[in-house]
């Protein structure tokens, strides 16, 4: 347990508080980058720079993937990846994440060149 100097303040860390926490936070956050990243899609169409909207577009469908790759499913329900562990789910949601935002940073210098 981890405790302040005062003891007023006494938390346990488990790794099941961890893992809701982590899933809870890629769930409610990687829809919202995903319709950013498809309106820098537009932009970047708009502006010309199809490279830059084909690699934006590429990352809000990661970005989409972490959703659907944490969605819940009962045992027997759904595509036989919803039958995964919790922690395997959130394993992949994390590479997911940390895959699509190095592909997003590629979209923004690509943008930045016109490409």
């Amino acid at each position: 347990s981890c405790a302040t100097n005062s003891g007023l303040l006494s938390m346990e860390f488990t790794n099941a508080w961890a893992d809701s926490d982590v899933r809870a936070m890629l769930s409610a956050g990687s829809p919202q980058i995903g319709f950013v990243l498809l309106g820098a899609c537009a932009c970047g169409v708009l502006a010309g720079s199809y490279a830059s909207a084909v690699t934006s577009l590429l990352a809000a469908f990661g970005f989409f993937t972490n959703r659907w790759t944490l969605a819940s499913f009962k045992p027997g329900d759904g595509p036989k990846a919803g039958n995964q562990p919790p922690r395997t789910q959130r394993v992949l949601a994390v590479a997911f994440t940390l895959i699509f935002s190095l592909v997003t940073a590629i979209a923004a210098v690509l943008a930045l060149l016109g490409i």
